[in-house]
């Protein structure tokens, strides 16, 4: 069974958005096996773009219009780097440029960022009970609040 069989088999459609219903992430994306053992894990959002778009630029993400996580809906969905979809999250207010949500401080992120060779990814999302990608994103500057922090702690 092909790549776009496979995906479609996990598919919702309503009036608006497709939505995923196969396997998700704990961030709440649909997630599709691709390639066998050694392909991994894609998100059912990124397949769906390179489906009915082509080719991921290298760097940028594939992005909701729509705001849902479960949706696949080519429509639904654009391009753009962390910057973009950072200013998308604030102007349509799902975070505020003050992040009073956010479950990490900038302590915190100092400490992510001054510890990870010492401290494992997995161990210090526990430590401050946040996700493993989250972390990822602070250790390598691709999250807002540690673009912020990497302006202070470059300094």
């Amino acid at each position: 069974m092909g790549i776009e069989e496979r995906f479609f088999k996990y598919v919702q459609k309503t009036d608006t958005c497709w939505n995923w219903i196969g396997l998700k992430a704990p961030n709440g994306y649909g997630r599709l096996s691709v390639g066998g053992r050694k392909g991994g894990m894609k998100y059912a959002h990124r397949i769906s773009w390179a489906l009915f778009n082509g080719e991921i630029p290298e760097g940028l993400l594939v992005c909701h219009h729509c705001d849902n996580r479960e949706c696949v809906n080519p429509d639904h969905l654009f391009v753009g780097t962390y910057d973009d979809n950072n200013k998308d999250r604030i102007r349509k207010g799902r975070r505020c440029q003050n992040m009073p949500q956010t479950k990490i401080n900038f302590s915190q992120v100092l400490i992510s960022r001054m510890t990870y060779p010492m401290f494992t990814q997995k161990r210090l999302a526990q430590k401050f009970n946040v996700t493993k990608n989250a972390i990822w994103q602070i250790i390598h500057g691709k999250s807002f609040i540690s673009n912020h922090i990497g302006e202070i702690y470059e300094r």
